[in-house]
């Protein structure tokens, strides 16, 4: 049986990637492994649509893991290569981009897109190809494609320990906020029923907004209103931090407890510590925790990074897609699509944060996840180690 790559232990050498032919060329050209032909991995990234922020944190991830395994000698002595499409934030130009990754660039896997739904509208568009989908963003879960396979939470994932972690078995009174798109009202409706009701908790209102709004502060006042203890927030943009500011400004997290599904390095960058430090969280990857092999994936990390960018979650589990890749095609012994289909479902990947593995049935990751705060300088300090989590079933009855 053949190794599978170890990333974690990788050495920095060698690293540094241009990104300036990007632009030009569609796609990310990284130092060859060797002279034999590439495997080219699409990638779905939301360039344009107002989630520029989101589609840094996506690269990041993709090019630091395609850049470690050149480092190593590629996948089977073969480098990686990445094609890149701009998915927009929006399903409607998945089909020709799908099309397109396959049948001019060759791509033998796709990581992405951003949207919870779009996933569904790519991996469909992919079947016939026989070539799989990676998504390494929140979804909703509820979804079984053959050849889809997701590596970031599920509601069983972030909300419910978040839920019981804010909970505590007190049953306490929450009011939720959140975007209306799919992947919001499923994870509000399973939270409600699976935990607050379980626990003998009462919901006293629930708010759904548009996704560009950035006026809260009437959301606000009515999640005051009903005097509910605990607020669960789900607007996973940077609009999610106006609404902690105009919480805060007339006095909400004085008397609430503020769970935030999503919330990230980015968030805490642009609340500061101290506003900040009002906010827990679930999350799959914190970049100051000390544990197992983050300190190391966080340096090389920062090498790919602009500037002072932040290191979230998406860009770990973006990372952790293409590591999961490189492993089945090792141990498959081929770097295909059809490879990649067949053994990714028994892929064990050991990760920086442990050991990621995906539900054969579902074709969904166990993920290790954290519990966190925010913290002082832009961070997020981990408060409780949950362990694995099973992401629940993939389809819906």
């Amino acid at each position: 049986m053949r190794s599978r790559p170890k990333l974690s232990t990788v050495s920095r050498r060698g690293m540094i990637v241009g990104t300036g032919a990007m632009a030009a060329t569609g796609f990310l050209r990284l130092p060859r492994a060797s002279a034999a032909s590439p495997v080219t991995i699409g990638v779905l990234l939301p360039t344009s649509g107002g989630l520029d922020d989101h589609a840094r944190q996506m690269r990041l991830g993709v090019t630091t893991a395609v850049a470690d395994l050149n480092e190593r000698g590629g996948v089977l002595g073969r480098p990686l290569r990445l094609a890149f499409r701009d998915s927009e934030g929006s399903p409607r130009n998945l089909v020709d981009n799908c099309a397109e990754l396959v049948r001019d660039e060759g791509a033998q896997a796709v990581v992405g897109p951003f949207i919870a739904f779009g996933r569904k509208v790519a991996a469909r568009a992919l079947a016939p190809s026989r070539v799989p989908l990676l998504t390494a963003s929140n979804n909703e879960g509820g979804f079984c494609e053959s050849g889809s396979f997701t590596l970031a939470p599920t509601p069983y994932q972030d909300v419910y320990p978040l839920l019981q972690h804010l909970d505590g078995g007190r049953g306490r009174s929450y009011f939720l906020v959140g975007s209306a798109s799919s992947w919001q009202i499923s994870m509000f409706r399973r939270a409600v029923l699976r935990i607050l009701y379980h626990h003998g908790g009462k919901m006293l209102g629930e708010a759904l907004t548009r996704v560009e709004d950035t006026n809260f502060e009437p959301v606000a006042r009515w999640a005051a209103a009903t005097d509910a203890d605990v607020v669960v927030l789900c607007v996973p943009r940077r609009q999610g931090s106006e609404f902690v500011r105009q919480a805060e400004a007339i006095g909400l997290l004085d008397k609430v407890d503020l769970g935030w599904i999503g919330f990230n390095e980015m968030h805490a960058q642009d609340l500061g510590g101290d506003l900040a430090q009002n906010v827990t969280t679930a999350s799959s990857f914190v970049a100051s925790d000390p544990a197992n092999g983050v300190p190391a994936l966080v340096s090389r990390m920062r090498t790919h990074a602009d500037g002072a960018m932040p290191i979230t979650y998406y860009a770990y589990t973006h990372y952790t897609a293409v590591a999961a890749l490189a492993s089945a095609w090792e141990a498959a012994g081929e770097a295909s699509g059809e490879a990649a289909m067949t053994h990714l479902p028994n892929t064990a990947l050991e990760a920086a944060t442990g050991t990621i593995s995906f539900d054969a049935a579902s074709r969904q990751a166990k993920l290790p996840m954290v519990i966190a705060k925010g913290a002082a300088e832009g961070r997020l300090q981990v408060v409780e180690r949950i362990g694995a989590v099973e992401p629940g079933p993939g389809c819906e009855a």
